[in-house]
């Protein structure tokens, strides 16, 4: 598929056959109605086929669109999700029987303008959350636009786990946890592919470079634990009286009320499938904000005190005391005062010790 860009004039040839497939298949795009597109594109299929009296042949349709969904659309996450996105992945999935359960937060300050934000192709949360929820042929997930932090706040929590039975004999009632933990938003138009295609009309993000870690075995048991208990308390605040006007999601319908109030399978260590050679060690830390609506719970859902949790802060101070030769340190958001401290006595170290390099690399 060539993609010309008719604003800029760049170009693009955006292959739509796998590496590997059959050259003779005619290429077709069944999707091209529901492109998305900001500027005005000109979209070639090339048809190759093999002919005798030379390489091949080329029939060229090109189509000239500028679509351009509405707020409303985009809100009720009526807006086409292909395959390789997120939200049409998500869809597959819960066609075929997966349960699908989705914390996102609440973007208070998307909420403040949307438009911006529906342009850049990300939209807040509320596009996803309805894409899940959506009921099709009688099958739906359940997503909460969760709330419990401060109000200025936000949930950087961006993780992924999936929950896998054993079919083998000799492994019977055994489950395989694999997490995902990472810097890349799990929502709308937050994707990308290996060759980063710039021009790629269902990706109107821009090209993103982040990583996420694939953990399995214990560790991938505590990212689950994180979710299990964020996803307990909405059921906390969804009854009571003291809280539910502040942390209470503004999304709950029947059925998800019903969800976050039945019991959360979590399956214990002895019953998960052992790693297969595992490449090692990790440790999972999570911060929590002082005062947030979790500390506020007075039944034994309450899973962490007012002072909140500052596990990824003490895991960056210990490694950073530890550090003898070098320190590497890629975030995002760098801003802290003890991190900064922590950094100012481990270079003053260099006197005696062969301390050499210290790197901190902030993404913009």
């Amino acid at each position: 598929m060539l993609v010309i860009n008719l604003k800029s004039g760049k170009s693009e040839i955006i292959p739509l056959l796998p590496a590997g497939g059959d050259a003779d298949t005619n290429l077709s795009l069944a999707t091209l109605s529901d492109m998305t597109a900001e500027d005005v594109l000109a979209v070639a299929l090339i048809d190759r086929k093999s002919d005798a009296s030379q390489d091949f042949s080329t029939t060229l349709l090109t189509s000239f669109r500028k679509l351009k969904f509405s707020n409303d659309q985009h809100a009720a996450g009526l807006v086409p999700f292909q395959p390789q996105e997120l939200g049409g992945l998500l869809r597959q999935s819960i066609a075929a029987g997966v349960k699908v359960k989705a914390l996102y937060w609440e973007q208070f300050l998307a909420n403040l303008n949307k438009d911006d934000s529906y342009k850049a192709g990300h939209s807040n949360n509320v596009e996803i959350s309805n894409l899940i929820n959506r009921k099709v042929n009688n099958k739906r997930g359940f997503a909460v636009l969760d709330r419990a932090t401060r109000p200025m706040g936000s949930f950087h929590q961006k993780a992924t786990v999936l929950i896998k039975s054993s079919t083998a004999t000799t492994t019977f009632d055994k489950k395989r946890i694999i997490a995902y933990v990472g810097g890349m938003d799990l929502t709308g138009g937050r994707w990308d592919t290996p060759e980063h295609f710039t021009l790629d009309p269902e990706r109107q993000g821009g090209r993103w470079f982040d990583v996420h870690l694939r953990i399995e075995g214990t560790g991938a048991l505590d990212v689950l634990r994180n979710f299990r208990q964020r996803w307990e308390a909405i059921g906390v605040f969804i009854d009571d009286s003291q809280l539910k006007d502040d942390y209470a999601p503004r999304n709950i319908d029947p059925e998800i009320k019903t969800e976050t109030q039945n019991q959360f399978f979590m399956p214990p260590e002895v019953k998960l499938m052992p790693v297969v050679d595992p490449d090692g060690f990790v440790q999972i830390n999570r911060t929590i904000p002082p005062f947030s609506g979790h500390a506020k719970i007075s039944s034994a859902k309450r899973f962490v005190e007012e002072a909140g949790e500052d596990g990824i802060l003490q895991s960056y101070t210990k490694a950073i005391n530890r550090a003898r030769k070098f320190i590497l340190i890629n975030d995002q958001y760098f801003f802290s005062d003890e991190i900064a401290l922590a950094l100012h006595q481990a270079l003053k170290k260099i006197r005696w010790t062969r301390f050499r390099d210290c790197c901190v690399a902030q993404r913009s």
